[in-house]
């Protein structure tokens, strides 16, 4: 990428995009690049004024991407579609207290692994949860002692994720 602070790349699952946040058009919004650099990036995101686009995680499919809305010290998960609509809809963004972000889709890409917690405490008390895409009332906390940047084993049966009172990995 040229032009603008570029920040947060991350890769589509075929490898032919980047998606990363850039302020080159004067807002921290989400762009993606064809990964050979060739063509214009493209704008995905719009946020709101004083908001900001932290792209987090690709669908399996491509079509849809999560990312984490950052709005003064609330932050969320929201995701965005790729085709047809390219409105940002909310996924995960509870209160202004909470913070909700490091979203992964499964392989599957029913269910986003994401961590949450109050603003509060969120230094010293996060906890991760799964809830199933498209959003349903199926939403279960995973871990129980804290936790955070939850990550998907490559067959989808174990999520990993580190808990940061004692430094430890889990599954």
């Amino acid at each position: 990428t040229f032009g603008g602070r570029n920040r947060y790349p991350i890769w589509s699952p075929d490898g032919r995009y980047i998606a990363f946040q850039s302020d080159r058009e004067g807002d921290g919004a989400i762009f993606r690049q064809l990964a050979d650099g060739s063509g214009a990036a493209e704008r995905l995101t719009k946020p709101d004024a004083g908001a900001q686009h932290e792209p987090e995680s690709w669908s399996p499919d491509g079509k849809t991407l999560s990312f984490n809305n950052i709005s003064g010290a609330n932050q969320g998960v929201w995701t965005v579609g790729l085709d047809g609509d390219p409105k940002p809809v909310v996924f995960a963004d509870s209160t202004e207290n909470t913070v909700e972000k490091h979203s992964m889709f499964s392989p599957d890409g029913h269910w986003i692994a994401y961590m949450a917690a109050p603003v509060s405490t969120i230094a010293v008390s996060t906890e991760v949860f799964v809830q199933a895409f498209p959003v349903t009332d199926a939403k279960y906390q995973v871990s129980t002692g804290g936790g955070r940047t939850p990550r998907w084993s490559s067959d989808g049966k174990a999520l990993f994720y580190h808990e940061p009172a004692t430094n430890r990995f889990f599954v």
